[in-house]
């Protein structure tokens, strides 16, 4: 029992040395890559912004690259001692190969767990702030993408009409450009033009939960179609069905949601007939994320200890299947994502699936290599 708890820590220490140098190396490389990419935008505007976006970005580079950061860490642990025959010491001891790594593997655990926090507490919110500078930084360039807290020509379904908005700022609760309301009525299972109203603009007044709309036309159709009446207002009041929340609820990125404000979007979007087919994946997403760390783990950990010297080194191997099984991993996952968002897949499929091939893939390692 000492000689196993002397071997725990050993194993464990060194997996941890290897886990962490890897994981500040992948976070320093990555924010290179971004910081290259961000210094091709041209802009007056003070680096100072974009240092600051990339120093809020830390957290989620950090939770991205966790898996691979594991990934190679235990395969060189792993293949190292394998390469140094200190796995023959250990077998020869009556000590199992999976008894051996479990410390790695209570970290793994652990690290998943981590990262289901992280994502959901630390990356969302600092996602928002990362993105609040970036946006700022980008504000004198030539092509400059709306502020998040307008609507551009979005088409929205309510209970009994369709709406169009040209352009609607949430911050004076003002339509401009254009606001036609489409009013239906059902008739066996058919919605049926009633009445469409065209106007220039529309402002919320928050007292009378109202809407005013100005230079107003409305058009009314009886049940064959045909136009019945016209009547034009310079100004007139409506309240429709919907409440406030629905108009200026935004396109929200699914980045910068936790796992409850997703459930929320989802929600809010399923009760107006709207899409939330790329919350829904991201939502899944998110709860498999973690999981694969312990997975990874597993595949790092045997794939490490396969072969023998007269194959070749071990770690040359177990390097490159790391390598390729990250690579494989983020086309998949990011696969699943677009097949997802497109509804090509189900969420759930889209979401969990990549991490169940690569559990399937890990069972099969385990029933070869049974040691």
């Amino acid at each position: 029992m000492f000689y196993i708890k002397i071997l725990d820590r050993y194993i464990t220490i060194q997996f941890i040395k290897a886990f962490l140098f890897s994981l500040i190396g992948l976070v320093f490389v990555f924010i290179m890559i971004n910081l290259l990419d961000a210094m091709k935008i041209e802009t007056t505007q003070s680096k100072k912004l974009l240092y600051l976006s990339l120093f809020y970005s830390i957290p989620q580079i950090s939770v991205f690259v966790i898996p691979a950061a594991i990934m190679f860490s235990i395969t060189f642990v792993i293949s190292h001692m394998t390469n140094d025959k200190e796995f023959i010491a250990i077998f020869s001891s009556g000590i199992s190969f999976y008894r051996a790594i479990l410390g790695i593997m209570i970290i793994s655990v652990f690290l998943s767990l981590i990262v289901l926090f992280l994502q959901d507490r630390i990356v969302v919110p600092y996602n928002k702030i990362s993105q609040r500078y970036l946006n700022e930084y980008k504000k004198n360039i030539k092509k400059m993408k709306a502020p998040k807290d307008v609507i551009f020509q979005i088409n929205l379904k309510g209970k009994d009409s369709y709406y169009f908005i040209q352009y609607y700022d949430s911050q004076t609760k003002e339509i401009v450009g254009g606001f036609h309301v489409y009013k239906f009525k059902k008739i066996d299972h058919l919605e049926l033009p009633e009445i469409i109203i065209e106007s220039e603009s529309a402002k919320y007044d928050q007292q009378s939960k109202k809407w005013i709309l100005k230079k107003v036309r409305e058009i009314y159709f009886d049940e064959n179609l045909n136009i019945i009446k016209v009547n034009f207002y310079l100004e007139k009041e409506y309240e429709f069905l919907e409440n406030l929340d629905f108009f200026e609820n935004p396109t929200k990125n699914p980045t910068e949601l936790s796992l409850e404000e997703l459930k929320q979007e989802i929600e809010f979007r399923k009760k107006y007939s709207l899409d939330s087919s790329s919350y829904e994946v991201h939502y899944h997403s998110m709860l498999s994320f973690p999981f694969f760390c312990i997975v990874i783990t597993i595949i790092g950990a045997i794939t490490g200890n396969m072969g023998g010297l007269r194959e070749g080194n071990p770690f040359i191997k177990s390097l490159l299947f790391s390598t390729l099984t990250i690579f494989l991993y983020q086309i998949l996952f990011r696969l699943g994502l677009n097949l997802g968002e497109s509804g090509i897949l189900p969420s759930i499929v889209a979401g969990w699936g990549p991490l169940f091939l690569f559990v399937g893939i890990a069972l099969y390692l385990v029933l070869r290599h049974r040691r």
